[in-house]
């Protein structure tokens, strides 16, 4: 078999200012975490501010766009982008870079290569079940004859 770096799609680029910051690919538990977060499985940075979520999906470039003091709508946006790469693939990525959204509403933009494409997430301590009709509807009723 060919090695995986022969057909591993290019690392996300993204010009700021000038500067073209290379995100690193996602390592597995950075990615794993990242998908949890999205999946609604992982709470783990729920008490944190997002550039902890845009730490771990952009790597190394965080580090860089922080100390080259880059705008910080300039760092969410590339957040954005770099957990939509990891989590919805390339083409959520540059719609999140062009137009400023999150991965949640660009699901629908297909999963990145060997993804799954993430479930809508619950708000914490919702039931999956579902309520039962209250038989209250406006919808009349159908009366059969009798016979």
């Amino acid at each position: 078999m060919r090695d995986w770096e022969d057909f591993a799609e290019e690392p996300l680029e993204l010009p700021i200012g000038g500067t073209v910051y290379v995100v690193p690919p996602i390592g597995i538990k950075a990615g794993l975490t990242l998908r949890g977060v999205v999946q609604g499985e992982d709470d783990s940075l729920n008490d944190k501010p997002a550039t902890e979520l845009w730490r771990l999906a952009l790597g190394s470039a965080y580090d860089e766009m922080v100390a080259d003091d880059v705008p910080m709508a300039a760092l969410n946006r590339a957040g954005a982008a770099a957990l939509a790469d990891a989590t919805h693939g390339r083409a959520a990525a540059v719609k999140a870079w062009e137009i400023g959204l999150l991965p949640e509403p660009l699901a629908g933009q297909g999963p990145a290569a060997g993804t799954e494409t993430p479930r809508r997430t619950r708000p914490a301590g919702a039931s999956t079940t579902r309520k039962r009709a209250s038989g209250t509807g406006t919808t009349a009723t159908r009366k059969t004859a009798r016979r």
